[in-house]
Parts: structure tokens; sequence; C-alpha cells
């Protein structure tokens, strides 16, 4: 059972919480932007399944449901090799993980710890993802509005909030969007 509902109703409810110091209009947009990449990993995941059919994020949710099988049995013993394998460093997981050592093992990794925490759900891992991506920008607009006035700030409000990464178009759910 995809746990997409819970993560957009708990997503709105930390976008509201985020976005509190901001004055009112802010506010608005903000929760606008919320929802505009809300929709958007929607339109993503079915990409990702009706166009694609088997793509990256199928390979990297692959391994992500090994990973969190090992971790389902001693998260203890495997959680710090998942952290290495995210980090591109050595890790002892048994099995053949897609790309481990490289920037490919990074994505398995946070697969896998999707996949421990929401299900084997690509909807619910593009979810989680996109709201993670959604308070990166809105942080980035915290710091840029804090040194422009007026129209300043709505420009940078539009391109903090409003143009998600050209990776997060074609990657489903990417190390970009939780590293923004």
């Amino acid at each position: 059972r995809s746990m997409s509902p819970i993560i957009i109703l708990v997503g709105l409810l930390f976008a509201l919480l985020a976005s509190r110091r901001l004055d009112p209009h802010e506010v608005r947009w903000a929760i606008v932007a919320y929802v505009f990449h809300v929709v958007s990993s929607f339109g993503q995941y079915a990409v990702q399944e009706y166009y694609y059919g088997i793509s990256d994020a199928h390979s990297y949710m692959d391994a992500g449901v090994l990973i969190s099988r090992l971790l389902d049995i001693d998260v203890v013993r495997f959680g710090p090799e998942v952290l290495r394998l995210m980090l591109h460093l050595e890790s002892e997981i048994p099995g053949d993980i897609f790309g481990a050592g490289a920037s490919t093992g990074t994505m398995s990794a946070i697969a896998g710890v999707l996949v421990y925490t929401f299900g084997p759900s690509l909807l619910s891992a593009c979810l989680a993802t996109t709201i993670v991506s959604w308070f990166g920008q809105l942080c980035l607009y915290r710091v840029a509005r804090s040194e422009l006035t007026g129209d300043q700030r709505r420009a940078a409000m539009w391109g903090c909030l409003f143009v998600p990464s050209a990776v997060f178009w074609g990657a489903a759910f990417s190390k970009e969007g939780i590293v923004m």
C-alpha cells in the first residue's frame, strides 16, 4: 500500500511550518510552489512508469528493496554500510548493488532509505524527494530574500521556488534534489 497520501499531508504540514516566518504574500506563493512540486512529482512518476517503462529510477528502486531488506534485518549493522555506500566509500553490503562505489551507488543507497521508510513505491519516493527538494529551494530563497527588496524578492522567489532543476525532470528522485 502506498504511503503517498500520508507523505503529501505530512509534507504540507511541514511546508506550513517551514513557511511561517515569511510574510503572508510569500507564504501563499511558497505553498503554491509546494503544490506545484507535488503535482510535478505525479507527472514525473507517470513519465518513469508509462513513458520509460524501465528507467534508472527502477534500477535504483530494485537496489533499494535489497538495501531495505538488509536494514530490516539489522539496521545497526547495515545502516553504517548504507551510509558508506551513499558517500562513495567501500561498503560491505552483501549482494550486487547497482553502481556501488560511484554516484549511482549513492542513488541506490538513497532508494534503500526511501524504501525502508516509505515502502517500495516509486511514487512515494518521488513525492518524498520532491518535498525535500522544495524545502531546499525554500531555504535558498530565505537566504536570498535577506539581501533583496521588493521586485528583487519576487524574482528570487520565482527563481528559487518555481524552477525545478533539469535533473529533477529527468531522474524522478535524485540525489541533486536531496542536496538542494
